[in-house]
């Protein structure tokens, strides 16, 4: 109920710079990937999201400033719920807003002036964005999304999106061709070690 009420207490938000960006990658979805899978079509929606925000394709993206740009309110709670990590709230009269759940498992730290800086709640938010940018036509309601409900290939798209949006696949692969291709596992931790440092995400 608490956590109901603080989503109904969003209010409406024009967002048109959210809109547009959604009309564009989910169109491109739509007309080169509609029979892809969903980790596929997470990758790709990732890639169109950087090249239509003109972010570089090897640099950290500052996912915060980001949302907050496209008109998303983005706020932290304490939801006492250690098995959620976010609610995406959108519709006719509320958000859109992402809100980040500060006791979450998955983001581990007590301190709500911690939250930008943490790897797992900026993959959090990063997973949230694909949800505003493609799955505003199919929304659940709150029941269905806190017992965990959301469809498999939804969350297998967003989680996809989120990786590849903040640590692009294309930039892993240049970082491991220069250290040598390691292969070995000390090697491969190392360089995961610094891709992680670098881009600002969890392991």
């Amino acid at each position: 109920r608490a956590i109901v009420e603080r989503a109904s207490s969003v209010g409406k938000i024009e967002a048109p710079k959210l809109d547009e960006l959604s009309l564009g990658v989910s169109g491109y979805l739509e007309q080169h990937y509609s029979a892809a899978r969903p980790f596929e079509q997470g990758q790709a929606a990732a890639e169109a999201t950087r090249a239509q925000l003109g972010l570089p394709p090897d640099e950290m993206v500052d996912i915060f400033k980001v949302v907050r740009a496209l008109g998303v309110h983005v706020a932290a709670d304490d939801f006492e719920i250690p098995t959620l990590d976010a609610i995406a709230v959108w519709g006719d009269h509320h958000g859109p807003a992402a809100l980040i759940n500060s006791s979450s498992q998955r983001h581990s730290t007590p301190r709500i002036g911690d939250i930008e800086g943490h790897g797992q709640v900026r993959v959090t938010l990063a997973h949230e964005l694909c949800h505003f940018l493609l799955d505003r036509g199919h929304a659940l309601g709150a029941v269905e999304v806190l017992r965990n409900k959301m469809p498999v290939a939804v969350e297998q798209r967003a989680r996809a999106f989120a990786a590849e949006l903040l640590l692009p696949a294309g930039a892993a692969r240049v970082a491991w061709l220069d250290a040598d291709r390691p292969v070995d596992r000390q090697g491969l931790d190392k360089l995961l070690h610094e891709l992680c440092q670098r881009f600002a995400v969890s392991m």
